[in-house]
């Protein structure tokens, strides 16, 4: 292995192809940045995995999210779950179900104020 002692700055004028049969890993004990003018594309075909302390994300126009089953977003105990042909909301032991039913209200009450 060789050890560089300072900064490494490589440019190229087209494109930069890295493949490997095995694993690929990026290591570093400060940042690493990915930047584009363009397009940033990541794409598995199995699994993504993204973990962190905190996560921040900033969109200056959409943000679109399309699942084949279901979304769930969670924070705690309280949860809503979005499948194909439901919403389904969880917050303080009351549950609330919006389908082709209508609107269901479990262990809870509807008011209006």
């Amino acid at each position: 292995m060789e050890v560089l002692k300072g900064s490494l700055d490589i440019r190229v004028s087209k494109d930069i192809n890295i493949n490997t049969e095995s694993n690929h890993t990026l290591t570093s004990t400060g940042a690493i940045d990915i930047f584009s003018n363009t397009n940033t594309h990541i794409q598995s075909k199995e699994q993504l995995s993204i973990s962190a302390n905190n996560t921040e994300q900033l969109f200056e126009s959409d943000y679109n999210i399309n699942a084949g089953n279901q979304i769930t977003h969670q924070v705690g105990d309280t949860q809503i779950i979005t499948k194909g042909d439901s919403v389904i909301i969880k917050a303080g032991g009351v549950e609330v179900i919006i389908d082709s039913n209508g609107l269901v209200v479990k262990g809870g009450e509807v008011k209006s104020e």
